[in-house]
C-alpha cells in the first residue's frame, strides 16, 4: 500500500486572481513598451538637437 503524505496548503488560486495577475502582466508590459517609445523619442530628438 502506498502511502502519500499531504501537507496543509493554505493558498487557494481561483480563475478570478489568476486573471486578475495576466491582466496586470499584459497592462505593465504595454505601459512599459508605451513609456519606452516617449523615452526614445525624447533621446533621439536631444540628439538630433530639436527641443
Amino acid at each position: 500500500m502506498q502511502v502519500v503524505s499531504m501537507e496543509l496548503v493554505l493558498a487557494y488560486f481561483d480563475p478570478g486572481s489568476g486573471s486578475l495577475v495576466l491582466q496586470s502582466l499584459v497592462g505593465g508590459t504595454a505601459g512599459f513598451m508605451v513609456f519606452g517609445k516617449y523615452l526614445w523619442v525624447f533621446v533621439k530628438d536631444r540628439i538630433r538637437g530639436r527641443k
